[in-house]
């Protein structure tokens, strides 16, 4: 099974924010949904196999969690949002991904600028990404 990891700034508060999905249309959908903001979308997506996909979020939380923001709620939430404060951008996050993606040779690929930012296009779903990959996968 396959997956994408996502990177997107949220249109209503404009915090970078990823996280990773099998089903790409639902979870843009899930961000509209939550927002009440019609316009969300992901700036950047990668695709692979969906332990990989696990993988490379967990390290990047991991290596990444004093930049993580966090809201106290009654408890901790360390919530896939970069904390402003830090002024990382979606493009620093899409370099930390390329390079991992490089330095250990993890069998992920970018989609391509032509179908980004992604905003529910159907088309970009696992099933015709796997049929033409040249058509979605730099």
């Amino acid at each position: 099974m396959s997956a994408f990891f996502y990177i997107m700034i949220l249109t209503h508060n404009q915090k970078v924010g990823f996280g990773i999905s099998t089903k790409i249309h639902e979870r843009i959908l899930d961000y509209v949904s939550s927002s009440g903001e019609e316009l969300q979308s992901f700036k950047y997506l990668f695709y692979g196999d969906i332990s990989t996909i696990l993988s490379l979020e967990e390290t990047l939380k991991k290596e990444w969690r004093k930049y993580l923001w966090m809201i106290f709620k009654g408890n901790k939430w360390k919530l896939e949002l970069l904390d402003p404060k830090f002024n990382l951008t979606a493009e620093d996050v899409k370099r930390w991904v390329e390079n991992k993606i490089l330095v250990e040779e993890l069998p992920v690929r970018c989609i391509k600028s032509e179908w980004l930012p992604y905003r529910g296009n159907k088309k970009v779903q696992n099933k015709f990404i796997s049929l033409n990959q040249d058509m979605y996968l730099a």
